[in-house]
């Protein structure tokens, strides 16, 4: 992080401080150029104007024009009287090889153009820095005064160049200082800026018990003890929640006890009533002496039946409040045969018709297979009440399930008419029930879909189909915990 905000802060702040001056400097820069060249040319052409009116004066007196051009012009920038061929006839420098090049192959053809146009103007070669008037003499062009002002230029360039260089160097200079100082100063904020942020990614993966340290006073201090405050109470707000939903889970789970106690009531009751009809026939013909071996034997294997039926019965029960937290390998088809084992009898008992798959390929899942059971049987149990409610003449539940992906689908719908679109947003809210207040707790729907999708990483959802409310469970085929 700190390396990422002091890229940001050197990327943006520097150039952003800095582009602006060198923009200055540069456009001040060749401001002046162009104005002391603009000087130079104009010093140079008032020049020429006056050698111009020299050679006039002089045109009959060559030698002593030479004479007087040499004493008179010696300061001048490079100056020469050229006549029509390119031919020097007098200059106040020495005649370089350079020179001889440029005047017979860039001044000759511009010689030849002005001759051709015969115009009294000024030609500038601004390549090389050099002014070209033509003299008239009775109206025809004879000689041309070729004036190289560059090394003038160059001279009145140079304290300009080195004042640049030396201001370009105290740019750098103050740019290295700057960056040296947001540095500094970004490390003394980003140091308690990055424990914060340190502390607020520990706490997201629910670590609450981290304390972030400071000594500073500052703006800094202060967000961090209001850090540190706002961590001990959500420490303290996570610790009420997980009592509050410890005591959620028991009052659920009573609840459901007292439920499943009901249904093992009304499934014992059937094989109790044959036991005790057995017993009071074998009583009856021992009474009346006329009992007999085969009779007595097919009367015990029928008690000893029921008893097994009975045992086995507690044994489902039992295994469904097994206090088992362990993933493991299951199929949907067992969770649905265990919650259904449990309840179906009751469901017959009030006429209430189950349709279920019987043959489809198992689907096997790694989950809670316990916690799921009891997620099923509430969901069947809630489908049931509502039948029972509604009182309807043919009440029926399909069960089906699927699967989709990479996940496993149990799907359980009624045709009780649905749940009110008004209330269904808030059917899974604890506390909250559409039975009446002695029949239920709100709990149940509650607790099922904490189940579901925090314990074993599903989703739970319910919706109104045309027939009455179905209930979606969706469990992931791997188990994610």
């Amino acid at each position: 992080m700190q390396t990422t905000l002091l890229k940001k802060l050197l990327l943006f702040i520097l150039p952003l401080s800095i582009l602006p001056l060198i923009l200055m400097m540069l456009f001040y820069y060749m401001y002046l150029h162009q104005v002391l060249q603009n000087e130079e040319i104009k010093s140079q052409k008032e020049n020429m104007t006056h050698i111009a009116t020299d050679i006039k004066n002089f045109l009959n007196e060559p030698l002593e024009f030479k004479e007087h051009f040499r004493h008179e012009y010696i300061n001048l920038s490079k100056v020469s009287i050229v006549d029509k061929r390119a031919k020097v006839l007098v200059r106040n420098f020495e005649l370089k090889e350079s020179d001889k090049i440029y005047f017979s192959k860039r001044l000759e053809p511009l010689f030849e153009k002005m001759l051709k146009t015969n115009e009294e103007k000024i030609e500038h070669d601004e390549a090389n820095k050099v002014l070209i008037k033509p003299i008239f003499i009775d109206g025809k062009i004879t000689y041309f005064i070729v004036s190289n002002y560059k090394h003038n230029l160059d001279e009145k360039f140079m304290p300009i160049n080195q004042t640049f260089i030396y201001i370009s160097f105290i740019i750098i200079f103050t740019v290295f200082i700057i960056a040296i100082f947001i540095i500094i100063f970004s490390l003394k904020i980003l140091e308690p800026l990055e424990l914060l942020m340190e502390g607020i990614e520990k706490i997201s993966k629910g670590d609450l018990s981290h304390t972030i340290k400071s000594s500073s006073n500052d703006e800094f201090g202060v967000l961090v003890n209001a850090f540190n405050d706002m961590r001990v109470k959500s420490e303290q707000m996570s610790k009420d929640m997980h009592k509050q939903e410890v005591l959620l889970v028991q009052q659920s789970r009573l609840a459901q006890m007292g439920e499943l106690i009901s249904m093992i009531a009304h499934q014992w009751r059937q094989p109790l009533s044959s036991i005790t009809a057995i017993v009071s026939t074998l009583r009856m013909d021992i009474l009346m002496g006329e009992y007999k071996k085969d009779f007595f034997e097919e009367r015990l294997n029928s008690v000893e039946v029921l008893a097994q039926h009975l045992s086995g019965t507690i044994d489902d029960f039992r295994t469904f409040f097994k206090a088992d937290k362990e993933v493991k390998q299951t199929t949907i088809q067992e969770i649905v045969e265990g919650s259904f084992n449990i309840i179906a009898p009751a469901l017959v008992a009030n006429g209430i018709l189950i349709d279920k798959p019987s043959d489809d390929a198992p689907i096997v899942v790694n989950t809670l297979e316990n916690e799921m059971k009891q997620v099923l049987l509430n969901i069947l149990k809630n489908a049931e009440d509502a039948l029972l409610e509604k009182e309807d003449a043919n009440p029926q539940i399909w069960i089906s399930y699927f699967k989709e992906k990479e996940f496993a689908l149990i799907m359980v719908e009624d045709n009780a008419g649905g749940i009110p679109e008004s209330v269904i947003a808030n059917i899974f809210d604890p506390y909250f029930s559409t039975k009446k207040a002695k029949d239920g707790t709100g709990l149940g729907l509650y607790m099922s879909k904490t189940i579901v999708e925090e314990h074993c990483h599903g989703e739970l959802s319910v919706s109104n189909s045309d027939k009455g409310a179905q209930f979606i469970i969706k469990l992931p085929i791997e188990s994610k915990s």
